[in-house]
């Protein structure tokens, strides 16, 4: 069965705060996007509460705790405005930005992504423009400092600063509920929130993804088309009138947030895959304990292990925490190691047959390595923005 995909667009109605388990001083911090374990939340109360699903049923259980090794719908990171994070190639090597070849790409203003210098004499080269370091500015991070940069692509090809949390201020946590009240001590304390959807229309502030999902011969997944609306959804007025079938719940405080879907069904295309070699570029962290990024571990995780080497490779590491939350109610998760979102790699594969370049396609859309089910260790096979050296 062929792949199918709905466009999530989620404009909430309050600030919402996303936190992961780390406390900085009096301050809350919250990721700055709606990570997939609170989408899959949110979907299974809005199937409940339509009456699309009992949480005692088996596809309830399917759907919402899938087993690894079964999962058939991966729920997505929303971000704002469907931005990605810039690929770690883009980032100067720290102490290397004498050397002209790391000039080639550049932020320039506006901050499209565009060489900053001719590129015609690196024509020959056989590999993209930000893959190039001399030998001695060895590639992984582990062994060499990137410059951190909160750079995140929009529109597919701008190079902009992330969405920015907000300070909100709250009333101390009570110990008892974990909710925030009023507590024994008083005072307040600060919480970091994603800035909430202060206009509803389609042009207001508003956090996207795609969730994908593989039907089997036996389970027709129709539950999410629930979420579509022949495309009248994205009417102003409409939006400020929203059905009960388009809101859901979100983030630590429960925040009402409207939730619109639209047909996005990604499309396989044997020929734009590259023979030889190929890049592989992560959207989102990829849970593993698996470090620095390489050959082995993208074989790893990739069926039919393709990958033959690697060239070159950027990557950064990261843990994950926070708490996941559905009808049957919320649990810390444990904190896992993953590579961080933006972490790519050059490498070179052995002649893959179109049904093997379908396999590696597939995984890079329902993502790779554990938690694939709530949006991790999703990548882009050959991103055109590492083709820049060809002046694309």
């Amino acid at each position: 069965m062929d792949i199918k995909g709905i466009k999530l667009y989620l404009y909430p109605l309050e600030n919402v705060h996303c936190g992961y388990g780390i406390q900085q001083g009096n301050i809350l911090p919250s990721l700055n996007y709606i990570p997939g374990r609170v989408i899959r939340g949110a979907l299974a109360g809005w199937a409940v509460r339509n009456g699309y699903l009992k949480n005692s049923d088996d596809l309830f259980e399917n759907l919402f705790y899938p087993t690894e090794g079964r999962i058939k719908v991966s729920y997505p990171h929303c971000t704002y405005k469907g931005s990605v994070p810039a690929p770690l190639s883009f980032f100067e090597v720290k102490g290397g930005s004498s050397d002209p070849r790391f000039k080639i790409v550049r932020e320039v203003r506006p901050k499209y992504i565009v060489p900053s210098k001719k590129v015609d004499n690196w024509a020959h080269l056989d590999m993209p423009a930000d893959f190039l370091l001399d030998d001695e500015w060895p590639s992984d991070i582990d062994e060499v400092t990137l410059k951190q940069s909160d750079a995140w692509i929009f529109d597919g090809y701008k190079i902009e600063p992330g969405t920015k949390c907000v300070l909100d201020l709250k009333a101390p946590h009570q110990e008892d509920s974990g909710r925030v009240g009023k507590g024994e001590k008083g005072g307040l304390f600060a919480e970091e929130s994603m800035i909430g959807s202060l206009d509803l229309s389609p042009t207001a502030r508003y956090y996207t993804g795609t969730l994908y999902y593989k039907e089997t011969e036996d389970t027709p997944l129709d539950l999410f088309t629930h979420l579509i609306d022949n495309g009248s959804s994205f009417d102003k007025d409409y939006l400020q009138s929203p059905a009960p079938k388009q809101m859901v719940f979100i983030g630590h405080h429960r925040v009402p947030a409207v939730i619109l879907g639209e047909v996005n069904d990604p499309v396989f295309n044997a020929e734009t895959m590259s023979s030889g070699a190929l890049t592989i570029s992560f959207f989102t962290d990829l849970v593993t304990d698996e470090y620095p990024l390489s050959a082995e571990l993208c074989n790893k995780y990739l069926p039919g292990r393709p990958i033959k080497s690697k060239n070159r490779a950027f990557c950064a590491r990261e843990r994950i925490f926070g708490y996941d939350s559905t009808q049957k109610g919320a649990k810390k998760i444990i904190p896992r190691n993953t590579l961080k979102a933006g972490s790519c790699g050059y490498f070179e594969v052995d002649s893959l047959s179109e049904e093997q370049k379908k396999q590696l396609w597939e995984s890079s859309v329902l993502g790779i390595g554990n938690e694939s089910k709530d949006g991790f260790g999703r990548f882009e096979i050959d991103w055109w923005l590492h083709q820049i050296n060809n002046g694309d």
